[in-house]
């Protein structure tokens, strides 16, 4: 069965992240609007577990249920299985050390224009795309288990922390 990709992009920094306060508000000003995130180069497991994070933030948003007042603070706050939406941004946003990143257009599709987003910030997009091998289930807070199925119920359960 094939999954529809994403819409997201690995990016690489021009160099590690030294200063990520720094970077998240050069982030904000460049970025056209809410739904561009920058995700951990750690915190999608798969096409799938991207999609499902999207699924469970648009029935929220729909129903008034968002925890976080913008969206993209929403969605890494699903991806991390949590109620608390500071968590949402440490455990699947970027960090100190990080060389390189998720860079996603929620609810964007094959004409996103992740070139010109990219090139504003400096970054070179790379051809990677999520997948169980690269994610980091004990930095998304799940403390036992691994993979796709593991990500996408820790988003679920994260609903009734």
């Amino acid at each position: 069965m094939s999954i529809t990709q994403f819409p997201c992009v690995r990016v690489k920094f021009p160099q590690e992240i030294a200063n990520q306060r720094e970077l998240v508000t050069e982030w904000i000003a460049q970025r056209p609007d809410e739904y561009w995130v920058l995700i951990s180069q750690s915190a999608l497991a798969s096409e799938t577990h991207a999609w499902a994070a999207w699924d469970v933030l648009l029935r929220g948003k729909e129903r008034d249920e968002m925890l976080s007042q913008s969206v993209d603070g929403e969605y890494l706050r699903l991806l991390s299985g949590t109620s608390h939406v500071s968590y949402g941004f440490s455990r699947a946003g970027v960090s100190k050390g990080d060389s390189e990143a998720w860079l996603a257009h929620l609810g964007g599709d094959e004409n996103s224009n992740f070139t010109a987003v990219a090139q504003k910030m400096n970054l070179e997009i790379l051809a990677t795309r999520p997948v169980p091998e690269l994610v980091d289930e004990r930095m998304l807070g799940i403390e036992t288990g691994r993979g796709e199925a593991v990500c996408i119920g820790h988003l679920h359960l994260g609903q009734f922390e």
